[in-house]
């Protein structure tokens, strides 16, 4: 996801490259990435994803969590759309999944899946809201994810409708109950008042970053912050010429947990 890669690591990559990747992080020597299905379709009814895990020096394939391994634990072998990935405060891999990729206007539903990045055993399911009935208030199209200081995940959200908003939502970080969001704008809004947040992740002075990719009726990118303190969202920056602004990161961003912090090995090897 925030990962400054080597081009000579990934161009050397075996068969098992994502077809359509979407997040990768980097932790303790390994790169973990999320491939969204393995067709190379990006839109329509696709088949399931997968997680995919790298030697970060070699780029050789150390393991791989597809729709032919699916263990018998694992309840949503057809709906498996890996998103965005973070390593939680307890070493676990947690997974934004979209489980709806019928080609209509509105994808539906979102969940967080957990995983053992050590071996990609599948230990639970964090958030499930499937939101079937396009109800507005839900976690729809889930990507990026952090978690706060304080524990709590943030979790990007689109809208369910034109009655909607888009938002990032915040959960409890030990047992995924929901707990309030941040609205990126108020409906009912035309279009021109959206704001598509992308990347997210904590930086100096405890705020929350956030990418946004246009959805202004603008070409310009914009990075803008939340205070968790006083609730309150506030410009930091515009890039004009990033239109369709993603990821961000800082020089002490961990870029396995996303935590801005001042541990200079941020994840890396342990040996």
């Amino acid at each position: 996801m925030l990962l400054n890669h080597s081009p000579a690591i990934f161009s050397n990559l075996s068969s098992g490259h994502p077809t359509a990747s979407d997040g990768i992080i980097y932790w303790r020597g390994v790169v973990y990435a999320s491939d969204v299905s393995i067709s190379d379709q990006p839109f329509g009814n696709l088949p399931p994803g997968r997680l995919l895990a790298y030697d970060a020096r070699t780029g050789k394939l150390l393991r791989e969590f597809n729709p032919n391994t699916f263990p018998k634990n694992f309840p949503f072998p057809i709906n498996f759309h890996p998103r965005g990935l973070v390593i939680g405060p307890n070493g676990l891999l947690y997974v934004a999944s979209l489980p709806d990729v019928r080609p209509t206007s509105f994808r539906l539903g979102g969940q967080i899946l957990v995983f053992d990045p050590e071996t990609f055993d599948f230990l639970g399911v964090f958030v499930n809201d499937l939101n079937e009935e396009g109800e507005i208030g839900h976690l729809n199209r889930p990507d990026s994810l952090v978690f706060s200081p304080d524990g709590k995940l943030y979790v990007t959200s689109f809208r369910a409708s034109e009655d909607d908003s888009d938002s990032i939502r915040i959960y409890d970080g030990h047992t995924g109950v929901f707990l309030n969001k941040i609205e990126l704008y108020t409906p009912p809004s035309p279009p021109a008042a959206r704001a598509f947040a992308q990347g997210i992740l904590f930086g100096p002075g405890g705020k929350l970053f956030i990418a946004i990719a246009g959805g202004d009726g603008t070409t310009v990118g914009r990075i803008w912050t939340y205070d968790v303190t006083t609730k309150t969202l506030d410009e930091f920056a515009e890039v004009p010429t990033l239109p369709r602004l993603w990821y961000i990161t800082f020089g002490k961003t961990n870029p396995g947990t996303l935590a801005y912090d001042d541990d200079d090995r941020h994840g890396g090897r342990r040996d």
